[in-house]
């Protein structure tokens, strides 16, 4: 979408928005309004009309296209794992998951928005405006694991490392692992992974036949669903927001901030999130395989 626009769709009607200040580009207007395109300064002329039409915002949720063998198999591998877990064996699961994590601090195009007295964006500063971006950020690949009875250590893969199998396997062996263990002082825990290529490997497959107590193999895990490990549908988001509080000065600084960010996470802020695994998994069986992001 171009700069400067807003998208209105037509979906029900809800309640009136406190404030124009609080609004954001996507608004949903009721049923029976044409959808259509105006910028903000259309906007600004109809609020009035907008305000009585009793509008609400909503945020669009960003997800992975999902064909039709997508949303099957997602159903599939969902009742599965519902038939495999009940609510009190979802505390002995590990959910993992690796992110990169760049020196500029992520852009959000949806709250990037400058207000200014000027009619006209020329004259608007042009330090206002544009916001310089390198074309190659550096960045540091990040591994994590969260379970209800805590959390393992934050992992840093080796800058331009290729996560491939052996890779993988290494950074399971020496870290982990070892913080699964320690977690799970009795040895019962079971591992989540996605469906990465270094993750559902055979070598990988067998490796963690030999060396963890039980594991949620890759005909188990539906491939595009982020949205049903707490680590992306939680735990990320939350760890970016504490990262980037502060600007980034180089490669030292941004693991240091991933290392304190970590630390000050509690169980308690990912827990209720492992307690709604079970709730999303119903809700793709539910949906027949589709989306789930925006009735949660």
């Amino acid at each position: 979408m171009c700069s400067g626009k807003m998208e209105v769709g037509a979906h029900g009607q809800q309640e009136r928005p406190k404030q124009f200040a609080e609004w954001r580009p996507w608004l949903l207007v009721p049923s029976g309004i044409q959808e259509q395109v105006i910028d903000q300064g259309a906007l600004l002329k109809i609020y009035p009309s907008v305000v009585h039409l009793g509008l609400k915002v909503y945020k669009r949720f960003p997800s992975m296209k999902l064909s039709r063998d997508n949303r099957r198999n997602r159903v599939r591998a969902c009742r599965r794992l519902l038939k495999r877990f009940s609510k009190s064996a979802v505390s002995s699961i590990v959910f993992t998951d690796e992110k990169l994590f760049t020196l500029e601090t992520p852009l959000n195009p949806q709250n990037d928005r400058v207000y200014a007295k000027e009619q006209k964006k020329k004259d608007v500063p042009e330090e206002r405006l544009i916001r310089e971006r390198s074309h190659f950020s550096k960045k540091v690949m990040v591994s994590v694991g969260v379970s209800k009875e805590g959390k393992t250590g934050v992992h840093f893969i080796e800058e331009g490392a290729k996560i491939n199998s052996d890779v993988y396997q290494q950074l399971l062996s020496t870290k982990l692992l070892p913080d699964c263990r320690a977690i799970f002082e009795d040895g019962d825990y079971v591992l989540q992974q996605d469906g990465a290529p270094a993750h559902r490997s055979k070598s990988t497959v067998s490796y963690l036949e030999e060396n963890v107590p039980d594991f949620i193999g890759p005909k188990d895990w539906p491939a595009n669903s982020p949205d049903l490990n707490p680590v992306d549908y939680c735990v990320w988001g939350r760890l970016q927001e504490l990262v980037y509080k502060v600007p980034i000065r180089d490669i030292a600084h941004l693991k240091e901030r991933i290392v304190q960010s970590w630390e000050s996470l509690s169980n308690d802020s990912f827990g209720v999130a492992i307690d709604r695994w079970l709730v999303r998994l119903r809700k793709v069986v539910a949906n027949d395989g589709g989306h789930i992001e925006h009735e949660l």
